[in-house]
């Protein structure tokens, strides 16, 4: 696992619809493989590509003003539905590292920072905020390890706080998967099973 940077700054993604289910962050037509690497060309493929296959510019994702940006800026309850982990390794495969709600689905939430993808959660009051600044096309910083997201706001520095689950932050931070973390006591796990 992608260790998550202690410092992320990216233009944000205004993708601003309520209720994106795993199944619109990839639909099933494409699961094309159980691999994580190639998933990104499905990330949003009902909405990136027109019928024929052609890209739908009209579709935010597709403006080239986003190609380089890590963070997608969300409405509510992102990634709900399925329990489907391709959505997370699609996100990742698409260069993601960070998505911002008020709310996520419960099990994307989980398998966002099991896989090193930041679901960064807002009270409604900060988003508000923040998706002004994204519709401006503002950088943001985000400092996991403050809890903070910084932007500019004319010559002025701002920022907005969250809140991250300790052991949470330190997994992503640790870069280390849950096979890693469990090799980590190895000797341990020997020195039981030699008992």
């Amino acid at each position: 696992m992608q260790r998550f940077e202690e410092r992320l700054v990216s233009t944000a993604i205004p993708l601003l619809e309520n209720d994106i289910d795993t199944d619109i962050i990839i639909p099933q037509h494409a699961l094309i493989t159980v691999s994580k690497g190639g998933l990104g060309k499905g990330l949003f493929a009902n909405w990136r590509y027109r019928e024929d296959g052609s890209l739908n510019q009209d579709f935010i994702f597709n403006k080239e003003d986003y190609k380089t940006s890590e963070i997608i800026f969300s409405g509510d309850n992102f990634g709900c539905g399925s329990s489907r982990e391709h959505a997370v390794w699609a996100l990742l495969d698409s260069n993601i590292k960070c998505v911002i709600s008020t709310s996520f689905g419960p099990i994307f939430y989980k398998n966002s920072i099991l896989n090193g993808l930041l679901p960064l959660i807002v009270n409604k009051s900060d988003w508000l905020v923040l998706k002004e600044e994204s519709l401006k096309f503002t950088t943001l910083e985000i400092d996991l390890v403050k809890e903070k997201v910084v932007y500019q706001s004319g010559e002025c520095s701002k920022e907005v706080h969250f809140h991250i689950n300790e052991f949470d932050k330190k997994f992503l931070l640790g870069g280390k998967d849950l096979v890693d973390i469990t090799l980590d006591y190895s000797s341990e796990i020997d020195s039981y099973e030699s008992a």
